[in-house]
């Protein structure tokens, strides 16, 4: 359905690169909008119909979050009012909210951590640090196993060099056939 929507929002064939702007762009950019419900709320506090767009994340914010974004130097536009490059413009219609939240609130617990309101502008600001600086609730890339070269011991089971850390209370033992592992 994304496609669909980003195919029939795409202007014409410009050159690469070029900027695209006026009531007719505008309006395709209100249909990536539209045409998905998902992006009709705002994907942080949910007030509906979003005039922004953060770049940075390709999601549709109110004026409150994008406000907040701003502060953390996340790119913003504005729908109606900023010039778009066809690169950027492609970049927004292969993402939105829908697609965000599955990366970014992958494991965002609504009971553990409330959405807040855009009456709630303290709140706002910790759910934007937590989700999209600290990225609490992000999806993480598969990782493929790896044996640990380091393993923590007791002191009298240290092989060929051993570090005791100040205050750790532990000591680290390196193994030879570990270091053969690197």
């Amino acid at each position: 359905i994304w496609e669909a929507a980003a195919d029939m929002a795409r202007a014409a064939p410009t050159e690469k690169g070029s900027l695209m702007s006026g009531k007719n762009f505008s309006k395709k950019l209100c249909n990536l909008q539209t045409v998905l419900e998902e992006n009709n709320a705002c994907l942080i506090c949910e007030e509906q119909i979003p005039r922004f767009i953060c770049t940075t994340f390709q999601t549709f914010v109110c004026q409150h979050c994008a406000d907040v974004h701003r502060e953390y130097g996340h790119q913003i536009s504005d729908i109606l009012h900023s010039e778009w490059t066809t690169e950027s413009f492609d970049l927004v219609a292969s993402g939105g909210n829908k697609k965000a939240a599955q990366q970014w609130f992958a494991f965002w617990n609504q009971e553990d951590f409330p959405r807040p309101t855009k009456a709630e502008p303290e709140r706002i600001k910790d759910f934007v640090r937590k989700a999209f600086v600290v990225k609490c609730w992000q999806k993480q890339p598969k990782r493929t196993s790896r044996k640990s070269c380091v393993e923590v011991t007791e002191p009298a089971e240290a092989a060929s060099a051993v570090a005791v850390g100040p205050d750790t209370g532990f000591t680290v033992g390196f193994f030879e056939a570990d270091w053969a592992n690197l």
